[in-house]
C-alpha cells in the first residue's frame, strides 16, 4: 500500500530476515526514535520514552504493545507539548488481557473478539476525551479506568 515500515532490533538475524522477507527499512536500535514517520511502535522494550529520550522522537504518534512505554508517567505531558499523541498502551495491549481472561473467567471467541474490537474505538475516546478535557491521554486514560472501576464497585 505504499507505507515504509523501519525497524530496529539489537539482534542483526532479526533484522536482517525481516529486511529480506518483508523488505521494511533497518536501522540500528538507537536511531529508531529519530526516524520521521507517522508511528512510532514500541512493542518489546518498557522505558523507551524517557528523559533522554523524549526530546528526540520524530514520531507523530505512539501506538505501541510494549508495556511502561513512558520512564515517567509525566512524560505523556510531554509528549503532547510536542505535539505527539501517545495511546496508553494498557489500552493499545488490552488484548492479551483478554484473551487471558478466556482461562480466567470463561470468555467465548465470540466475546473476546468482541471485547477486542471495542480496544480501537476506547483509544479513540481517549484521545478525544484527553483533548476536551485539556488532559495528556496517559491522564484521560487513568481517569477513565478509575471511574469504570468505581462503577463496578458501586454495582
Amino acid at each position: 500500500a505504499g507505507a515504509v515500515v523501519t525497524v530496529a532490533d539489537p539482534r542483526a538475524e532479526v533484522t536482517a530476515k525481516a529486511a529480506a522477507e518483508l523488505g521494511v527499512r533497518v536501522v540500528a536500535p538507537e536511531e529508531i526514535l529519530t526516524v520521521e514517520t507517522d508511528f512510532l511502535v514500541p512493542c518489546a522494550l518498557g522505558g523507551i520514552i524517557n528523559a533522554d529520550t523524549v526530546d528526540r522522537i520524530a514520531a507523530r504518534f505512539i501506538v505501541g504493545a510494549a508495556n511502561n512505554q513512558l520512564a515517567d508517567p509525566a512524560l505523556s505531558a510531554r509528549l503532547l507539548e510536542r505535539g505527539i499523541l501517545h495511546a496508553p498502551d494498557f489500552l493499545v495491549s488490552a488484548g492479551g488481557v483478554i484473551g487471558g481472561a478466556v482461562e480466567l473467567v470463561g470468555f467465548d471467541e465470540a466475546e473476546v473478539r468482541a471485547r477486542s474490537e471495542a480496544i480501537g474505538p476506547a483509544v479513540v475516546d481517549v484521545l478525544r476525551r484527553a483533548e476536551e478535557l485539556g488532559l495528556d491521554p496517559l491522564t484521560a486514560a487513568e481517569h477513565a479506568v478509575a471511574e469504570r472501576l468505581a462503577a463496578e464497585a458501586a454495582a
